[in-house]
């Protein structure tokens, strides 16, 4: 991956955790908040809590006490100027036939309310010697019980505030029993309705919550529903029957404040993950204003300074340059081609929008309040985005699981296409190879013998690039395993320079080494991998460079005393990698200068798939290159210590084995054993036949399942060899066979299908091991002679 990729994903990166740091601080305060408020509220002092209890009416023909001591008449709701005080008086006459359990309903809106009858107090809200924290006492209602000798009384109503006017609303009488039917008819469905709003909130991000952990999908339904939460908190909070459950008016006149300051955040991040974070940025921005703007009118309310509620208009000042904002991303996404994928998002936020700027006028007009609600306003257009909202996130999961569905039938169908082609390649591959081996060891023709090391090699360099593409299939499906085992650091040097020193001989290249001699030469670790690595990196070195030199290196250090940390590296003289090119190198499948490299063999797998190996293995493939003078690609990795014995000057062995190749030796003989191979393929019986007949052994052939169990009816063998893939019956239901009429002779499955988790597979099938073609001589011996009695062996 180049570093413009890297860069992607590092902003990509930073861009997610930014929301979640957001979403994390905004969750932490609101617990705070709430958790705060409704123990404030529950537990302290019980002053306005109305008590529990059809008649009622609006009573009017009020009149305005001035301080001169004239009346003027008043019709309520009204915004009416205050005197010098801030004080508004209002009076009437209470009519002169009164029953029992009779009442008025006083609402106030950020003013103490003083209730009078016949110049008695006989009620009051005035919240100053309980509150927290706050200048002003926020708005709440008083019902004043009356008697039946009030009648014909006068009543007066004082409200004292700050402001140079203040609002009131409409004055209720009836019966007691018909105020609370009133208050639990008109307010009661508000508050049910946003509880229900509540439990939507928590739904949806417990859904969020469940489909991230379960298929780690990312969906919007964990802002929605924090919306949703601070929606229903804002209206439960100040909702006018409140009173009913809580005492402590100015902790939910906070919380209705706070609550309204933090929501503009989970919308702002619901849009931005929406339109794919095109605007990230400025969408983190508008989330930082507005927890820093909530953060910092809690803290004035906290110290007296100002009320939070005096700082409504500047909020709503912010928020009106937010939508701004928005319609105005809007418009560049329609401009940039985006509308067609918005369309159900550019509908909802245009309700959105239109419903709040009604909601904030209204909010600030009495009259038009008293006709019409702005949280029912605001409400609509709320509930009308989260539906359009949800509606095109679920049909987006839909589409995503069928996606999802796609994936996994393609996923199969490629595993099923790579287990195919490894059959069909390495069975021709298995003959061209195991006859080759024949040619080297029986022909005594030196230039014969020179023809068949060419065909091994370029049949080496064929297998090789079917292993890596097989490789990478595995690390793509997370199926390859990581397997440490024990292992002597100078037989992976010797064969890695056996192998390499002879392509460098080809080419009239140097090659060198540079090992450090007090490198313990007993380690633990994955052998296998790190030779896959290392060869990648040595074949393509000598690859793609013309003259002069490459050199592997080798430095240790020891970070505890049985752990070393490995620096491994390959130094080359070719022609290096332009600074443009440096992030195409771990992309799969792509070459650098294709048309100048095109007579190099190769399929551009070996870097990625070296890459991926070093991550799985806690480690990572450095390249540092100068163009036109050449490249250094090194990894550093952790191995256990087993043996303190070091390497020492491995240069010494390294010109005993150069360009030298070994004639095969069996490792044993045992002309007393005998073993069964069945295999459809001619070739690969005689190849078979071939790689064991200087261990003597006596070696049966049959080309079916079915002659397997015939000639075992009559015989019996010390090992079985059982290809997988034949016509008829396949050696998975030959092995079930053979079980079932008592047979308990070992038997290795020889297959072509070196897929991953072939192994696993065919163990569970019942095989005792596994060895994949082509067959290596050397590998066929030892898995021979892991199974056979040790009486038979000869060394």
């Amino acid at each position: 991956m180049d570093k413009r990729d890297n860069n992607m994903r590092d902003n990509e990166k930073a861009k997610k955790n930014g929301s979640y740091v957001i979403m994390a601080i905004l969750y932490a305060f609101l617990f705070l908040a709430f958790g705060f408020s409704i123990l404030y509220s529950t537990l302290s002092k019980e002053a306005y809590r109305i008590d529990s209890g059809s008649k009622h009416h609006y009573i009017e023909d009020w009149e305005l006490l001035r301080t001169d001591g004239s009346r003027e008449a008043v019709e309520l709701p009204a915004d009416i100027k205050a005197d010098e005080q801030g004080n508004v008086t209002i009076e009437r006459i209470l009519p002169e036939e009164m029953q029992e359990a009779e009442a008025i309903l006083i609402y106030g809106y950020r003013t103490s309310i003083y209730v009078y009858v016949d110049g008695e107090e006989r009620e009051s809200l005035n919240t100053e010697g309980m509150r927290a924290f706050g200048k002003t006492t926020p708005e709440g209602m008083v019902i004043v019980k009356l008697k039946q000798e009030d009648a014909g009384k006068r009543i007066t109503i004082r409200y004292e505030g700050n402001a140079e006017s203040l609002k009131l609303r409409d004055i209720i009488y009836g019966t007691q029993e018909g105020i609370y039917s009133y208050l639990n008819l008109t307010y009661m469905p508000r508050f049910i309705f946003v509880c229900l709003i509540a439990a939507m909130g928590v739904f949806l991000v417990t859904v969020d919550v469940i489909i991230r952990a379960m298929r780690g999908w990312k969906s919007n339904f964990g802002y929605l529903g924090t919306a949703s939460i601070l929606i229903a908190a804002f209206q439960i909070a100040g909702n006018e029957i409140r009173q009913i459950f809580f005492s402590n008016l100015t902790m939910l006149e906070f919380m209705t404040r706070f609550v309204i300051f933090l929501l503009p955040i989970p919308m702002a991040l619901l849009n931005n993950s929406i339109q794919k974070k095109r605007y990230d940025k400025y969408y983190l921005g508008v989330c930082g204003i507005f927890l820093g703007y909530a953060l910092f009118s809690t803290v004035l309310q906290i110290l007296d300074i100002v009320d939070m509620c005096d700082m409504m208009n500047c909020f709503y000042v912010f928020v009106m340059v937010y939508f701004v904002f928005v319609i105005v991303t809007m418009i560049k996404d329609v401009k940039d081609g985006y509308a067609g994928e918005l369309k159900a998002f550019f509908l909802a936020v245009s309700l959105l929008i239109f419903c709040g700027v009604l909601s904030i006028v209204c909010m600030n007009s009495s009259v038009l309040s008293s006709k019409a609600s702005p949280a029912i306003l605001y409400n609509t257009g709320f509930l009308f985005y989260v539906m359009v909202i949800a509606i095109a996130d679920v049909s987006g999961l839909i589409q995503r699981n069928k996606e999802r569905e796609k994936a996994i039938y393609a996923s199969q169908a490629k595993s099923e296409f790579l287990a195919n082609m490894s059959h069909e390649i390495r069975t021709p591959i298995n003959g061209i190879l195991g006859m080759n081996e024949m040619i080297i060891r029986e022909e005594q023709d030196e230039e014969v013998k020179g023809y068949a090391y060419q065909i091994q090699d370029s049949g080496q360099i064929l297998l090789s690039l079917v292993n890596d593409i097989l490789d990478f299939s595995k690390i793509e499906s997370g199926k390859m395993e990581i397997i440490p085992v024990d292992y002597r650091m100078s037989t992976v040097l010797n064969d890695l320079t056996n192998m390499i020193s002879i392509k460098a001989d080809q080419k009239n290249l140097a090659f060198k080494l540079d090992i450090q001699k007090d490198i313990p030469d007993s380690l633990h670790g994955d052998e296998m991998r790190i030779r896959q690595v290392v060869t990648n990196l040595l074949s393509n070195a000598v690859k793609y460079t013309e003259q002069g030199q490459v050199t592997l290196y080798m430095r240790g250090n020891r970070v505890s005393k049985d752990e070393i940390e490995l620096e491994i590296g390959v130094v080359d003289t070719g022609k290096g990698i332009k600074e443009e090119d440096k992030g195409k190198l771990f992309t799969a499948f792509e070459r650098l200068e294709e048309k100048a490299n095109r007579g190099i063999e190769g399929t551009g797998l070996g870097l990625p798939l070296s890459q991926r190996i070093l991550q799985k293995m806690g480690s990572e493939l450095k390249v540092e290159s100068t163009y036109g003078e050449g490249s250094v690609f090194s990894f550093v990795i952790h191995q256990i210590i087993t043996g303190e014995t070091p390497i020492g000057d491995f240069k010494e062995k390294y010109k005993e084995g150069l360009g030298k190749r070994k004639k095969h030796q069996s490792k044993f003989t045992a002309p007393n054993a005998r073993v069964l191979a069945v295999d459809d393929n001619a070739v690969n019986l005689r190849v078979l036949k071939g790689l064991l007949r200087s261990t003597k052994m006596q070696v049966d052939t049959v080309s079916s399942g079915m002659e397997c169990l015939k000639i075992l009816e009559d015989n019996t063998y010390h090992l079985i060899l059982l290809d997988h893939l034949m016509p008829e019956m396949d050696g998975i239901e030959t092995l079930r066979q053979v079980r079932a009429g008592g047979c308990v002779t070992p038997v290795v499955a020889l297959t072509a299908n070196a897929i991953s988790g072939a192994k696993d597979n065919y163990l569970r099938a019942g095989f005792n091991d596994y060895l994949s073609k082509p067959i290596n001589a050397d590998d066929l011996e030892e898995m021979i002679k892991k199974f056979l009695p040790q009486d038979l062996i000869e060394q």
